[in-house]
Order: C-alpha cells, then structure tokens, then sequence
C-alpha cells in the first residue's frame, strides 16, 4: 500500500468518529423552541435567535452532512476494488456483512425492545414494530404532490443499516447498472434528487440510494476519494462556505419553498462539498500530525451509534440540566455538552463491556472491536 493510500485508509477511519458526533447531536436538539419551528429575527437579533442560530447551524445544516458521508463511505468501501461481481463475490460481502450490519442490529432492536418493555409494562411490541415500522413516520412530499412516509426501526438511528443491508443485497443490480450504463444510472440519481419521488420499499429510501449509488461509482472506477478531494480542494471550500451560509439563511426562514428543501438544490451539493473538504481537512491535520488516529475512537464508532439514542435511555438531557434556571446562557450550555456527555459514558460503556466480555461487545459493534 503507498503512503496515499495509507493516508486514505487513515482518513476513512478518523473520519467516522467525528459523523458519529454529528448524529448525536441531530438526536439532541437542545431545549426551547423545536428546531422544525425555529425562526431568526434577523432585525431585532437577540440573545435567543444567537442560540437558536447555533442550534440552527449545527443541527438543522453542518449535521446533516453525516447520514449522507457514511452512506458515501459504504458504498465506496463495498465496491471498491470489485472488477466483477460474480455470484460467489456477492455471498462473500453478504457474508461479511452478516456479522458486521445483520447481527448488531438485530441485537440492539432487541436491547431497545427491552428497555421500552422496562419503561413502559403495557407497551406491545410484535417484531414489525421493533425491526421495520415503529409508527410516527417521517415524511415528505415530492414534486409530483406525491406524499411518502418513511418508517424506522425501534432503535430509531438503525434505520441506517437497516437501508445499508437491503442495499448491499441489491448490490448486484446496483453494480451492473453503474458498470455498462453509468450515464442511465447517473440520470435516474438526478431524477430522484430533483423529484424527491421514493419507490416506498422498505430500505431503498430514494436519499439512502443516491448517496450509496455516488460511494459506489467511486468504488467501481477506483477513484482515490481523497486524491479526488484533494485536487478540487479549493471548488469544494467555496462550495461549502456559500452552500452553507444559503442553506443556514433559508432554513432560518422556515421557508417552505419546494426548490429550498429539496436536496439537490442546495442541501445536496452542499453535502458533497462538505464532505469532501472535511476529507480533506482531516487528511492534512493527520499528515501534519496535529491530531492522531485513536483506537478507542475507531473500533467504538458502531457500538455509540447504536446506544447514544436508546428508547427511554439517554435520549433527553440530563436531569440535574433541568435543575437550572431557564436561561439563553444554560440553554447554549445544555445545548453544547449534553451530547459530548452521552458520548463519554458510551465510551465508558464500551470500555467497560470490552473488559468484562470481549466476544459479547464484538457482537455488538459489529465485530469492530477486534
């Protein structure tokens, strides 16, 4: 392996960790006014909008980026080096996918289906329900006026894997489709992208597709993502930066505008970009050496995500947090840690699991803690 390719491979590791904190932070939206509500006075700015601002920056626009990175990421990973896709080629992914998707997420549905049972004795709960539709769908309408709902698992941020499982099963077509009609393929990702239009079958979300089907063109032609990066280094920055202030401007607006929700217009691009510039930022700062590659932080990025937002366990801030007086001070504050707090004690969760049982928290994180 030469050294691009090294700092590539430690790139994707690192980066992982950073999104998981991203999608923490989308689970914890602080408290006050709800994000899907919130407003700047841009006029008469105060104290408030200056939080709900920072909430609005964070949650509502730069963590968004994470869902769509990893899914990137797993189609790049999935691909990457395939020049064919034979019969056997595919059992062999799966197979390996078996342990690292199936398995954690069956287990941590189940954990979370414990945990209701516990906080909620009357509640019922059939296997539908834990796996694949967990009610309060969310949803979307597109631009043929079609309504579209998506369900999630019980353990809400599983929907993810539960996506990535169903795509790696359809990889075969995924990959036929990229590999000999490659313009066609790329057309129907521009289609979904500027209709929002979905198939509503479970696990091919037409937002999980399109960002799969990018990862997977990049596998499929071997394009060195972070060479990629690197060479549009400076497009992807400005991009980002005048993606980023649009998105950040409008979103404060509440606008309901069609052309400003949609991804493609502006959400869409400015994922890629930041992406990319995070690779990139990342990329330099580790062949710099101003930040290093820990451990503890890569084989725990599965085993955080699946517990930071359990049902009725970790999933609003902390009780002494309330014990405060309400506050734009307290609310930036409860904003700001809460999250950094719920990642501490997964970690220390982790730890913990790794001494007591080895085999149990491989199960866990998806064999990751190996």
């Amino acid at each position: 392996m030469n050294q691009v390719n090294q700092l590539q491979s430690k790139t994707i590791s690192y980066i992982r960790f950073p999104l998981i904190v991203l999608i923490v932070y989308i689970h914890n939206q602080g408290m006050g006014t709800p994000l899907s509500d919130i407003s700047i006075s841009w006029i008469n700015f105060s104290g408030i909008d200056a939080y709900n601002l920072l909430r609005l920056v964070i949650n509502g626009v730069i963590a968004k980026v994470a869902v769509p990175s990893f899914f990137i990421l797993s189609g790049y990973l999935f691909f990457f080096g395939k020049t064919s896709f034979s019969r056997e080629t595919w059992l062999t992914a799966l197979k390996k996918r078996f342990w690292t998707l199936f398995v954690p997420f069956v287990l941590w549905n189940i954990i979370a289906a414990c945990f209701a049972c516990v906080a909620n004795t009357s509640i019922n709960l059939d296997v539908i329900s834990i796996f694949l539709n967990n009610g309060n769908p969310s949803g979307w309408t597109d631009i043929f006026g079609k309504q579209h709902n998506f369900y999630f698992p019980l353990n809400v941020p599983l929907w993810y894997i539960r996506d990535l499982i169903i795509l790696c099963i359809i990889s075969p077509l995924i990959f036929c489709s990229i590999k000999y009609v490659p313009k066609v393929f790329g057309l129907f990702l521009f289609f979904l992208a500027v209709t929002a239009y979905n198939f509503d079958l479970l696990g091919i979300n037409y937002n999980s597709l399109i960002f799969f089907g990018i990862g997977a063109y990049l596998g499929i032609y071997k394009i060195d993502i972070l060479s990629f990066a690197q060479r549009y280094k400076l497009p992807f920055l400005i991009s980002t930066i005048v993606l980023g202030v649009f998105f950040v401007y409008f979103r404060s607006l509440r606008s309901s505008l069609y052309w400003i929700n949609n991804p493609f217009f502006i959400s869409f691009p400015f994922f890629i970009s930041f992406f990319f510039s995070l690779l990139v930022l990342i990329a330099t700062s580790l062949e710099r050496g101003r930040i290093r590659l820990h451990p503890l932080l890569v084989k725990s990025v599965f085993f955080v995500f699946a517990l930071h937002n359990m049902p009725y366990f970790m999933a609003f801030p902390l009780p002494w947090l309330k014990l405060f007086p309400n506050s734009t001070l307290v609310f930036v504050g409860a904003y700001l840690l809460t999250p950094i707090i719920k990642i501490s004690l997964c970690l220390l969760l982790y730890i913990l699991l790794d001494k007591l049982s080895p085999k149990i928290n491989g199960l866990l994180s998806g064999n990751r803690s190996k």
